[in-house]
């Protein structure tokens, strides 16, 4: 009986771990994806133009300094690059397109001579009614 305990427990922990771990929101409120060695934020601003924060392990804010960031908007048949300004602790793309339901990706280097990360977000306009958030970065269970 101890052992079915311990067993119902231990697989609840990890649930509860995953569900958490897949459903966090930057300090911004946009869309908290995990990179190595960090944390990268995507929040879109009212007039539609994206900014992109950094964050090490624990969150702490990380400047930009030599990093590079290129944004792609669209679907495979129909893709569009989007230009981004470099600011101290953050990048600003130009305004998004006009739509919902596309993917952004995010392909960040560290350093010029780093290996290129690649990250992706679904844009969904819109505030989810269960957590009150922009629906692309949404932490409820429900499929979008």
């Amino acid at each position: 009986m101890k052992k079915i305990l311990f067993i119902l427990l231990a697989t609840a922990a990890l649930a509860y771990a995953a569900d958490t771990h897949e459903h966090k929101t930057g300090p911004h409120k946009g869309k908290l994806l995990e990179t190595e060695g960090g944390h990268v934020e995507f929040f879109v601003l009212p007039d539609r133009k994206a900014e992109v924060f950094l964050y090490d392990e624990t969150m702490k804010p990380v400047a930009v300094g030599d990093g590079e960031l290129t944004v792609t908007t669209g679907t495979r048949e129909k893709q569009e690059k989007l230009a981004v300004e470099k600011k101290e602790n953050s990048f600003v793309t130009a305004a998004l397109p006009q739509g919902s339901g596309y993917w952004v990706i995010l392909q960040w280097k560290p350093t010029p001579d780093a290996p290129t990360k690649t990250l992706r977000v679904k844009y969904i306009e819109g505030i989810c009614e269960g957590c009150k958030l922009p629906e692309y970065a949404c932490t409820c269970d429900h499929a979008h």
